[in-house]
């Protein structure tokens, strides 16, 4: 763990695998709580604090064995200190919500969803409700299960609340390796909206995604680790709702030096909060790469080009290939 201002670091033990399978953290400032999935469907949550700005401290408040239901994701609600998790046991997984996290006591917990596969991906939606989707290509939301791309795996649900007709919110879901992602309102009647990545050859594309904070923007990285700089890039798409329904627009291309491993997206918190509104303020990506750790900064004015009063948009022609050589975010 890294604190961001001194860069004072801790390391945190108790793993029974070197790998991680998935990682979130709750909490502004110099205290939070990080959950962890191992590899291995280990699950652990720590308290990370700093002491004089120089020693960063972690606490183990929780771990679960994953010897009965092999946990495979971990998500913090995006307000409160609830854990949703999801799992990948025998006959099916299920989704699972904590509360009341503490050091020396075991956390509530709740059942909120079964699946018949292995839990790929979870997204918190308004009302605490829990978004999730399995490797047997399901999607269950608030009473609802649909199969997004026809029973193929899912690997990604995004939620962007506030976005939709009446205030509703929106879903973003992403295929096994997020080459195609499918825009959804609340209801998952129909996909408004589909966008597909393609790289130079099989395989060249294998996208994580992820949802700005303020629900206007998806991002998407390429993971794929082997060739060169036209194959590493980081992709914006800009989320738009209108009269005539929503819709992916602004489809933007960043390139990077070294392969994006995973990628966490927030906004500038630095700024002063009433002289500069929420969205207006730039989108950090925080990224883990091959070589480095690094927060790439993106203004929403350059990557959200408005469509003039009148224009027509054809959602068809969005789709993302090989953009050669385009311009680097500032790190």
């Amino acid at each position: 763990v890294i604190h961001q201002s001194t860069g004072s670091r801790h390391l945190l033990k108790g793993h029974t695998s070197a790998e991680l399978a998935d990682i979130s953290m709750h909490g502004e400032g110099d205290d939070c709580l990080l959950a962890v999935v191992a590899a291995s469907g280990d699950l652990f949550v720590w308290a990370i604090s700093i002491e004089d700005l120089t020693v960063v401290k972690g606490v183990e408040l929780f771990r679960h064995s994953g010897e009965e239901c092999s946990y495979s994701r971990a998500m913090f609600h995006p307000s409160r200190p609830v854990l949703a998790t999801g799992d990948a046991a025998a006959g099916g997984g299920s989704v699972v919500v904590w509360r009341e996290f503490g050091e020396g006591r075991a956390p509530l917990q709740t059942k909120h969803a079964s699946h018949t596969g292995k839990v790929t991906a979870l997204a918190w939606a308004p009302g605490d409700l829990v978004a999730s989707a399995d490797d047997e290509g399901n999607l269950t939301l608030a009473g609802k299960d649909i199969q997004p791309f026809g029973g193929a795996p899912v690997h990604s649900v995004l939620v962007a609340a506030g976005k939709g007709a009446n205030g509703g919110y929106l879903v973003v879901t992403g295929n096994a390796n997020n080459t195609t992602l499918k825009l959804w309102d609340e209801t998952l009647e129909t996909c408004l909206h589909e966008v597909s990545f393609t790289g130079a050859s099989p395989g060249a594309f294998v996208g994580t995604a992820g949802m700005d904070p303020t629900g206007e923007f998806v991002v998407v990285a390429n993971t794929v680790t082997a060739g060169n700089t036209d194959n590493w890039g980081i992709y914006t798409l800009s989320l738009r709702a209108d009269q005539d329904g929503a819709r992916f627009e602004s489809l933007c291309a960043f390139s990077v030096v070294y392969p994006v491993l995973s990628c966490c997206l927030t906004r500038d918190t630095s700024v002063d909060a009433e002289a500069t509104p929420l969205l207006e303020r730039e989108m950090h990506a925080y990224c883990l790469q091959t070589k480095a750790i690094q927060m790439y900064r993106f203004r929403p004015d350059q990557i959200s080009d408005a469509v003039p009063t009148g224009a027509t948009v054809d959602p068809a022609a969005l789709v993302a290939h090989a953009i050669p050589q385009p311009p680097a975010p500032t790190p």
